[in-house]
């Protein structure tokens, strides 16, 4: 009776293990795809400014200004989702933005790609 009882302790270590593998990994792909997601959100940025498009129109212009407010605010949001501008380091665990706030940060990520796709089109209308 004790060897299966022992059979059975060493299974369910085993099970233990393997749920705490599986977990760090799960982990370790959300972690990697929030600090891709600030860096996708920081170069999109980037290039926008660096490629803007010239145009005398304003409402090209307002487009453009307010999807690069929203895809800096979309940045500072993910960086602080990725880990990054804790107020706090002593924390044990840290799990990132609450669902409320993430929302709003794709939000106006969607919102700043849609204007900037607006003042693409704006300025070629013209």
């Amino acid at each position: 009776m004790t060897d299966r009882d022992d059979k059975a302790a060493k299974g369910q270590e085993e099970v233990t293990a393997r749920d705490r593998l599986r977990y760090q990994w799960m982990l370790d792909s959300v972690s990697k795809f929030r600090l891709f997601f600030a860096g996708l959100v920081f170069a999109m940025l980037s290039f926008s400014v660096q490629f803007s498009v010239v145009s005398a129109n304003r409402a090209v212009k307002g487009c453009q200004l307010a999807a690069w407010l929203l895809l800096l605010a979309t940045g500072v949001l993910s960086l602080r989702d990725a880990g990054g501008l804790v107020a706090k380091n002593t924390e044990n665990v840290f799990d990132g933005l609450t669902s409320g706030v993430r929302r709003i940060m794709w939000g106006c990520f969607l919102v700043a790609l849609i204007l900037l796709m607006s003042a693409r089109i704006l300025a070629d209308a013209r």
